[in-house]
């Protein structure tokens, strides 16, 4: 990971998000979280999710948003805007993605 600017760092996704990769996804999240650092997230490379990553991704967007931070999805693949909106969270997503 390589900070962009100021407490904000990169990560990229990996193509699989999976109940496999979840806890992975959510100790990483909640460090940046503990820490106050702000995670952008690079969705480009993903070609599979399932629903606890998602679930996950929206919690950690909820809890920066709590705060007062915006949290910075870039590059949602097909795949992850298919997950949000065969679950019905478009909107989720558009708030916080960018192309």
């Amino acid at each position: 990971m390589s900070t962009l600017e100021t407490n904000t760092e990169n990560y990229i996704l990996p193509q699989v998000l999976d109940l496999n990769f979840a806890s992975e996804l959510r100790s990483m999240l909640l460090d940046k979280l503990e820490k106050g650092v702000n995670t952008t997230i690079d969705a480009s490379n993903v070609s599979r999710v399932t629903t606890p990553a998602v679930q996950i991704l929206l919690a950690y967007s909820k809890a920066i948003n709590s705060e007062g931070r915006k949290p910075t999805l870039h590059n949602p693949s097909e795949a992850l805007k298919t997950a949000f909106r065969d679950l019905g969270l478009d909107a989720e997503l558009s708030q916080w993605s960018t192309n």
